[in-house]
């Protein structure tokens, strides 16, 4: 067990400081911190898990196959921070905008709630969003090509000139994605849901 641990067990309440910069396979369970910002940390195949992030500040780290396990990130701030083959489960990253990351960043969401998120023109090639709440998230402009979306409810999401070839919506729902606006090739849809991709066509289905 590592010395974070043996602490957190001890008294969970009680604030810790992050001091090293660099941290190699470590958990940190239920972690409260001194200080609501973390900066120039490095996080290798570390798990999160129950942590609260509520409006936090990760100002360039880096996170390298890192998960994030029923942790709450909602309005936090990632700027400069660059996330490579990271999870987030059953997490809640609620009004993030992803736009601050560092690039090139690969990340999924499983089972998250992602609502009024902003990918605004990101490259989320292949990118992952499965059994989410994505409400309210703009993907405008961005690259969803290969995409995984399943089993996601998109309501209220903005796709224009969005980049969809090859992504798999299928069981998603919700969506609104005007053909004539956006790039569809080979895109996966399941019904009923695929019958909004008419609706901005001046058609009558009976």
């Amino acid at each position: 067990m590592n010395d974070l641990s043996l602490f957190e067990e001890q008294d969970e309440k009680k604030p810790v400081e992050l001091n090293e910069a660099f941290y190699n396979d470590k958990e940190f369970r239920n972690l409260i911190l001194t200080n609501k910002e973390l900066k120039d940390k490095e996080f290798c195949k570390c798990k999160f898990i129950s942590c609260n992030f509520f409006k936090f500040k990760f100002i360039s780290c880096e996170f390298e196959n890192c998960t994030f396990h029923s942790c709450d990130l909602s309005l936090c701030r990632i700027s400069g921070s660059k996330l490579l083959d990271v999870t987030f489960k059953g997490s809640k990253t609620v009004g993030v905008d992803w736009r601050e990351i560092s690039k090139p960043s690969s990340f999924k969401f499983i089972d998250c709630k992602i609502d009024n998120s902003i990918f605004y023109r990101m490259d989320l090639r292949s990118t992952n969003i499965i059994k989410c709440s994505a409400q309210n998230v703009d993907f405008a402009e961005a690259d969803l090509t290969k995409a995984v979306f399943t089993n996601t409810d998109l309501s209220g999401s903005k796709f224009s000139r969005t980049n969809l070839s090859y992504a798999d919506l299928s069981e998603s729902l919700n969506y609104r994605i005007d053909p004539n606006n956006n790039k569809l090739k080979k895109t996966i849809f399941s019904l009923p849901d695929a019958l909004s991709l008419l609706n901005s066509f001046d058609i009558i289905i009976k």
